[in-house]
């Protein structure tokens, strides 16, 4: 009896120095992993690359960074998943948050290991918290170490994006008169549109800040891929137009996004155009003088046809002098008779 008492105990020692030992492994009470250590072990081949390793830090500390989160452009844009997604069609936006990234940075965002990871919810989530950022950043810090992890660099960066490189075909009917100016060309070719009130109203300020030489000089045009590629972006996203309009109402935004001018911003013509500011004027003068009542000036008015009868036929009492000077009195001409 007495050994069976001893040999229990034992084996109850030897159970609690078990558990002990290992908890978490053998009896399912495994802490739960924190966002950080998710996306770490998830995508821990990415991470330690040397390349990814050396750039990626920075740019998710600038995504997390509140005064970025709290962006207006982020509401406007549909929020946080749509601005990331509009940063990963356009990877030059980077700058926008972190105005000394590199080109490499730039590059790295469009490769495919990159891509998938950020299209991933948890990696969205973590983006919008600064402390799991730190806790990645030490979690890479620590982990960081010679592996041939590297070897294989992804090549996806190898290829720009295409994003402008095919120009839209809207402009391939030749202008009806090539004498015309370009101005002219236009304002005919999109005159039922140009005429509607909103655009009336509307589109010449947005014009005239498109092909201001600030706007056109800005690095972010070259970047972007040049002016077509600009373009195309706004069109995607008619809420940009704030990057140069600061003012632009919603009307404005609205009005970016509608067929007709969707159509129109699609024509290399119009393309020109916007970059050459005396043509702008042009053709808002063209728009101020078409913008009047049709009949104007076809029927004349009647009041202004016979003109006043006070000027026209000089008055009668000027033509015939006056009988008193014309006949010299008889007293002083005739001498007297006696």
């Amino acid at each position: 009896m007495k050994k069976r008492t001893s040999l229990v105990c034992f084996l109850i020692f030897t159970l609690c120095v078990f558990y002990t030992a290992i908890p978490n492994t053998v009896f399912g009470q495994e802490e739960e992993a924190s966002l950080a250590e998710k996306v770490f072990e998830k995508y821990k081949t990415t991470l330690e690359d040397p390349e990814v390793l050396s750039l990626l830090p920075d740019v998710l500390t600038a995504l997390s960074d509140p005064a970025t989160l709290e962006n207006p452009l982020i509401a406007q844009l549909g929020g946080f998943d749509a601005a990331v997604d509009l940063l990963l069609g356009n990877p030059v936006l980077i700058r926008q948050v972190v105005p000394t990234a590199s080109d490499e940075v730039i590059a790295l965002l469009g490769t495919e290991p990159i891509q998938t990871m950020f299209k991933d919810p948890d990696v969205r989530t973590l983006m919008q918290d600064s402390g799991a950022v730190k806790e990645l950043a030490a979690l890479l810090a620590a982990d960081a170490q010679p592996p041939d992890d590297g070897t294989t660099p992804p090549d996806d960066g190898t290829t720009p994006p295409d994003d402008g490189t095919t120009p839209p075909d809207n402009g391939t009917t030749p202008p009806v008169q090539p004498e015309a100016s370009l101005a002219a060309k236009v304002f005919e070719k999109y005159k039922t549109t140009l005429e509607d009130p909103e655009v009336l109203s509307l589109l010449p300020d947005v014009l005239t800040a498109l092909s201001d030489p600030a706007t056109l000089e800005n690095p972010l045009i070259a970047q972007l891929g040049g002016f077509d590629a600009a373009v195309d972006l706004l069109l995607g996203n008619p809420v940009l137009i704030r990057q140069v309009v600061p003012t632009a109402s919603d009307e404005v935004i609205a009005l970016l996004g509608t067929e007709p001018i969707q159509t129109m911003f699609k024509d290399p013509d119009v393309r020109t155009l916007m970059q050459d500011s005396g043509a702008v004027k042009e053709l808002a003068a063209l728009l101020a003088a078409d913008a009047q009542p049709p009949d104007d000036g076809t029927t004349p008015p009647d009041d202004g046809t016979t003109p006043p009868d006070d000027g026209t036929t000089p008055p009668d009492d000027g033509t015939t002098p006056p009988d008193d000077g014309t006949t010299p009195p008889d007293d002083g001409t005739t001498p007297p008779d006696d």
